[in-house]
């Protein structure tokens, strides 16, 4: 019989693991419905709300609404499936369940990071502490890609999908029959997840396993056979009619410079100081020898994969900021990975420590900040619901609500998306007015 010991960094990593939850939690529990999200609580039929409008309340109608979504707007039918089935559910179910994916996210990076350094068999509170400041620096627009029901569906909860997947490419060493076919299915799912994130983790993981057959002679049959499923899944995807007519775009020199541009403009500023840390990390573990071969290899596997989930963004009619969710895992990872050698250096270890506590110290700031304009929108939203509500009540057919001030912080997820237009015939206006059951609703500032 097996005793459960619990050490002091187990305490430790509870007690990191608790707060954080919380933290995200209550903002969480501050983001109220905005852009798609009312859309998708109905059975996609077109860009604006039909007359026969259909709510979603069963797994054949999502079925229904993804092949119309597949149609007519967009192929990300992963993602879309995820958030219509949450979206049929309290929002508090949404809140628990998007607060754990975090939370996940966090410890699936520090579970790359301890199989990378195959000497340990589980990390440190001080790295976990670090993957999390990291995370909440470092994620792009993490209102819209974390804490917004539709954009955590297609950014944070497809990263569990394309990890998992990459994970067992990476270090699963044997694969039965029932794995394989798990595998396959797996990749699958992880290639319709999103534009540049299935290709990049298609490569990686295509890259690694050549090294494995031509350096090891290791040839994993089950495995580039899930690749393959991947593949399919992301021709699925891509293949979608309503991404191609959205996507459509004059591919021309002028435009490729302009998105060119446009991405070395972000990596400069969003991607500058971890660029500068990997670099000094990477020369110097080199030149102390601390690293082998095969390492070294898995290291570039995933800058790589952070390149070219860039750089295929190049073809993208648009490139918004929430695009580049993967990009900042795929590096942060190896970052951490080489930051953890360096943490198991004593004379390194004090130091990190201080800076650590500062960096603490530094995202609670933030945090209270982003609380407290997280809170100021939410009781403008609530506001906005309670006059619905009066309305209706009152049987009045027509509301005029006041719009939204402008939020302060990418932390927000009113911040850049969709919201309340002048007009009743506005898009949001209209998906809105069909959710709550009132027939217009327009807007003031």
């Amino acid at each position: 019989m097996r005793t459960l010991v619990i050490t002091k960094p187990k305490i430790k990593r509870i007690i990191i693991c608790v707060i954080l939850f919380l933290a995200i939690f209550f903002l969480n529990r501050m983001t109220l419905f905005t852009s798609d999200d009312f859309t998708y609580h109905f059975i996609y039929k077109g860009y604006f709300p039909t007359k026969d409008v259909e709510r979603v309340n069963s797994l054949f109608s999502i079925l229904t609404s993804q092949v119309n979504h597949w149609n007519l707007w967009n192929g990300r039918f992963v993602a879309h499936t995820m958030v219509q089935i949450v979206l049929m559910f309290p929002n508090i179910v949404f809140d628990i369940l998007n607060t754990v994916a975090f939370l996940v996210l966090g410890l699936f990076v520090e579970r790359f990071v301890v199989r990378l350094d195959s000497t340990k068999k589980q990390g440190n509170p001080e790295l976990l502490v670090l993957i999390y400041l990291l995370l909440w620096w470092f994620l792009p627009e993490i209102g819209k890609t974390v804490l917004w029901v539709s954009g955590a569906g297609n950014y944070l909860w497809t990263s569990l999908i394309y990890l998992s997947f990459f994970y067992i490419i990476l270090f699963k060493s044997k694969t039965s029959i029932f794995d394989g076919v798990s595998l396959g299915l797996l990749g699958f799912l992880a290639g319709g997840t999103n534009e540049n994130a299935a290709p990049s983790v298609l490569l990686m993981g295509a890259l690694y396993l050549f090294y494995e057959v031509v350096v090891n002679k290791n040839f994993q049959l089950q495995k580039w056979f899930s690749l393959f499923y991947m593949f399919a899944g992301f021709l699925l995807m891509m293949s979608s009619p309503g991404s191609q007519e959205r996507g459509s775009a004059q591919f021309n020199i002028d435009f490729i410079i302009t998105q060119l541009l446009t991405i070395l403009r972000y990596q400069r500023s969003h991607f500058g100081i971890l660029y500068a840390g990997t670099i000094i990390m990477l020369v110097f573990l080199l030149y102390r020898r601390m690293v082998d071969k095969e390492k070294i290899v898995k290291i570039f596997v995933f800058i790589i994969g952070h390149f070219a989930s860039i750089y295929c963004l190049v073809f993208s009619p648009e490139i918004p900021d929430r695009v580049y969710f993967c990009s900042t895992i795929f590096l942060i990872i190896p970052y951490l990975y080489m930051f953890f050698i360096l943490l198991k250096e004593t004379p390194v270890k004090f130091f990190i420590n201080k800076v650590l506590c500062a960096g603490i110290l530094l995202t609670t700031m933030s945090y209270c900040f982003v609380f407290w304009d997280n809170y100021t929108t939410y009781k403008q939203v609530e506001q906005q619901y309670a006059q619905i509500f009066l309305a209706k009540e009152q049987g009045v057919d027509t509301v005029v609500l006041k719009r939204l001030t402008p939020s302060r912080t990418l932390y927000n997820a009113y911040n850049g998306t969709a919201n309340l237009g002048p007009s009743e015939q506005d898009w949001f206006n209209s998906w809105m007015a069909v959710y709550f059951g009132i027939d217009k609703i327009q807007s003031v500032d």
